[in-house]
């Protein structure tokens, strides 16, 4: 599914780490290719396009609280299982990856019942690449990839070690048989009753998440959003995913999730964290009642290296939410991102940590 894990050695590169996980198996009850049919599929934006929808009648696990529908798809002897999460009406798939957590994903799914229930999920193929550097920065090892890393034992010989890229690939296909997927993730290092039963209709024509869970363990194998459209990726296509979006003047652009060469702040991932953390204004409502945590801010840098549409992806605290905003609003111009060579518009994920002083 992912043919190659590096398309071209770097020169100056000491070493490659590589990881990559595999996952291809049949639902333990399949779809009939016969009952999928062609159906409108609606996009968070409202825009509607023709899909090829899967259909069965089933007992499963199912659940529902205020915030999505919960569906649970064996696969095989039941060892792995995709749950599937519908948001119900007004509500998106960012308010479920919002309230995310391991805890509250646990609860939610540990309270699922068997009930009878009418199935339409999309056939579907998604592909995303990702660049991992400002995540993990930002999550606390930003000296990895600065020429101060500490990275003795890598490499034998070798000294001034620094990772220069973590980059991460993702493919998902389901179908009425099941469920293939493969993930790799790359680190480049360089040196410097009598009643009818009660049938609970499970209709996924709009964009939910998806996780894919070893029972016994409950590790989670892949996660995922499908949006639609906007998320599919043809098989012979490089990986890069572009979401067509609409934000300047109403002029459609084309926006990447990622690019072979994503955007940059001046003076790197570390300048960035600074920037962040010496013009963050803590809101004192927050500070009064405590409340500290990680807001995830998305928002588009454009072609001139601009910042626009700033937006909360993972939110903490309406206060946090309001302040992450306005410091990225203020972000100087970043290096625009590349694909194939070309200027392109990306979108880019930022974490901003709000933490209080220890007393």
């Amino acid at each position: 599914m992912i043919p190659t894990a590096v398309d071209r050695l770097e020169p100056d590169a000491v070493l490659y780490l590589l990881n990559a996980i595999y996952f291809k198996a049949n639902w333990t009850e399949k779809f009939d290719p016969d009952d999928t049919r062609t159906m409108n599929f609606t996009t968070e934006n409202g825009t509607v396009f023709k899909n090829k929808m899967m259909h069965r009648q089933t007992r499963t696990l199912y659940g529902k609280n205020k915030i999505c529908q919960m569906l649970y798809l064996p696969y095989g002897n039941k060892d792995f299982g995709m749950y599937v999460l519908l948001p119900v009406k007004g509500k998106t798939t960012a308010d479920i990856i919002q309230g995310l957590s391991a805890r509250e994903l646990e609860q939610q799914l540990n309270g699922m019942k068997d009930e009878n229930v009418d199935i339409l999920m999309p056939r579907f193929y998604t592909s995303s690449e990702t660049t991992l550097n400002h995540v993990l920065s930002a999550m606390g090892m930003p000296l990895v990839f600065t020429s101060r890393a500490e990275l003795p034992n890598m490499a034998q010989g070798e000294k001034d070690l620094y990772v220069s890229l973590i980059d991460q690939k993702t493919i998902i296909e389901v179908n009425e048989k099941g469920t293939e997927g493969t993930a790799r993730t790359l680190l480049r290092a360089l040196k410097d009753g009598d009643e009818p039963p009660k049938i609970e209709n499970f209709h996924a024509t709009h964009p939910f998440v998806y996780l894919i869970i070893e029972k016994r363990s409950g590790t989670i194998f892949f996660m995922g959003t499908y949006c639609g459209e906007d998320c599919v990726q043809p098989a012979k296509s490089d990986g890069i995913v572009v979401v067509p979006h609409t934000i300047k003047e109403g002029i459609k652009e084309e926006i990447y999730r990622s690019a072979e060469q994503m955007p940059r702040f001046p003076g790197g991932e570390v300048a960035l964290m600074k920037y962040i953390q010496t013009h963050i204004k803590y809101p004192p409502t927050a500070a009064k009642n405590h409340v500290q945590g990680r807001v995830i801010v998305q928002f588009i840098v454009w072609e001139d290296g601009s910042v626009d549409a700033v937006k909360v992806v993972r939110s903490v605290d309406k206060d946090l939410d309001k302040e992450a905003i306005r410091v990225c609003k203020t972000l100087p111009k970043f290096t625009p991102g590349r694909q194939n060579g070309k200027i392109v518009p990306v979108w880019y994920t930022l974490p901003v940590t709000f933490k209080l002083p220890e007393k």
